[in-house]
């Protein structure tokens, strides 16, 4: 009888563990991931604007390089032309004047787009240099 609460017990301890390491994945290392996909940063916007369903589901939590201007940078969040990336680094003020104006390439984890504020987000982000 006793053997029989112990296999519930150790049943039910599996399950429980089984069910936290399902839920409590490590997260995936965007810098060195293998890019799915490489556009400009108007390519990303437009295709969630024409068909946002169809956009989320080929680019959604998939590793993205874009090239694109940068409008601002402020601490981690570098903004393009519709696009907010959050970046994994911070940036001075000192560097983060250097990046705005310019082309960058930007590789990061697409995350869908804001309706609201009407632009796709990235995040786990970096700057790839030239």
């Amino acid at each position: 009888m006793k053997s029989k609460y112990y296999a519930y017990i150790l049943v039910a301890v599996f399950i429980c563990y089984a069910g936290y390491q399902y839920l409590y994945q490590g997260h995936k290392d965007i810098s060195n991931a293998t890019v799915d996909y490489m556009l400009k940063e108007k390519e990303l916007k437009n295709s969630f604007e024409t068909n946002q369903k169809e956009a989320a589901a080929i680019y959604a939590n998939k590793v993205v390089k874009i090239e694109g201007r940068v409008l601002s940078v402020n601490n981690t969040t570098l903004t393009l032309d519709g696009v907010s990336v959050s970046l994994l680094k911070a940036y001075t003020k000192e560097q983060s004047k250097t990046f705005i104006n310019t082309i960058q390439v930007i590789k990061g984890r697409c995350i869908g787009y804001d309706d609201l504020l009407e632009e796709v987000r990235i995040d786990q982000a970096s700057i790839v240099l030239n």
